[in-house]
């Protein structure tokens, strides 16, 4: 059997690809070793962190080749883990071409949730979380319309910064600033039920929970190191709220 060397470099977009849209460094860990094996690969050597991923694929004819990728920014995608899952799980049942791959990777890629839907789905929970935390209608429908600047600045910054912990930081200033104003404006609502239900929108959760995993399964360093950056990125957000309410004095 030929053996092509660009296919590792498509073994490690997929895990790349997995990583900047939330997935565990298990999943993609797994995912890139069992795609290298169903290729024909004799060993996959993979070393996966929070900003690096690096594959080396032994051939059984002895020839090994090793790949390097830097992870970038990203969100969080289910829908995209899910096509990656299920293009993995293709990949390992009958093995395809390296064009044919290539192409079905580029589909995934493109395919970008509508603005429309991101902006429906962060004013839903702003709605829901100020309602949740005792927030009354009037507060639950305020923290509704402040999501959506929210979050068309959380979307545009990201393109900008490069430090999560910045990009949280700015996000929850802005939208701490908003709050105030809003509080001001309008007596009626609670100033503490429309920053929580917007609080939400940031929390990093999602890194948290999937740090916390990481540690279970054996993946302590990358574990470690996506927890410390959850708790600071927390902790910017917290202190992006707080400043706005101590200028103003609300």
């Amino acid at each position: 059997m030929a053996y092509d060397k660009k296919m590792l470099g498509l073994f490690v977009d997929v895990g790349r690809e997995m990583l900047q849209s939330g997935a565990e460094i298990g999943r993609a860990d797994t995912t890139i070793k069992l795609m290298g094996l169903a290729y024909g690969a004799a060993r996959m050597d993979i070393l996966a962190i929070t900003d690096y991923l690096v594959v080396t694929m032994s051939l059984p004819d002895g020839v090994e080749y090793t790949i390097t990728r830097r992870i970038e920014g990203g969100s969080t995608d289910f829908s995209r883990i899910e096509a990656l899952n299920e293009l993995s799980r293709s990949f390992c049942t009958k093995p395809f071409s390296e064009q044919e791959l290539r192409e079905r990777l580029d589909v995934i890629r493109n395919n970008h949730i509508g603005n429309l839907k991101k902006y429906a789905g962060t004013m839903m929970v702003g709605f829901m979380f100020s309602a949740f935390f005792g927030g009354s209608l009037l507060d639950a429908v305020v923290c509704c319309a402040l999501a959506f600047p929210a979050c068309f600045l959380g979307g545009n910054l990201s393109r900008l910064c490069s430090s999560n912990i910045f990009y949280n930081f700015l996000c929850a200033l802005f939208s701490g600033i908003m709050a105030c104003i809003a509080a001001m404006i309008i007596p009626a609502v609670h100033l503490d039920k429309l920053m929580i239900g917007l609080i939400m929108i940031f929390i990093p959760g999602r890194a948290l929970t999937n740090s916390i995993k990481d540690i279970f399964l054996g993946d302590t360093l990358s574990g470690m190191m996506r927890m410390t950056e959850a708790l600071f990125c927390g902790a910017a957000i917290a202190f992006g709220f707080i400043i706005p309410v101590y200028v103003t004095g609300i």
